[in-house]
């Protein structure tokens, strides 16, 4: 698949050498209903992808149910 709205990394950007620990006291709910407590994940890399309906590069991402 194609993505045809990838960005580039804004020049000089770097990841903070002291970032902030993740706030995991909060669910939500996945595709089919069923909550997911983030919690649960800790210690495990996770990606979170938002869609919005109103967002040209989101509705490419939105799987059709």
């Amino acid at each position: 698949m194609r993505f045809p709205y990838v960005g580039e990394a804004a020049e000089g950007s770097t990841c903070d050498p002291n970032p902030k620990t993740a706030n995991l006291n909060f669910s939500l709910t996945d595709m089919n209903g069923k909550p997911f407590n983030l919690a649960s994940q800790k210690g495990k890399v996770i990606v979170l992808d938002f869609w919005a309906t109103w967002c040209p590069p989101c509705k490419v991402e939105i799987p059709v149910r």
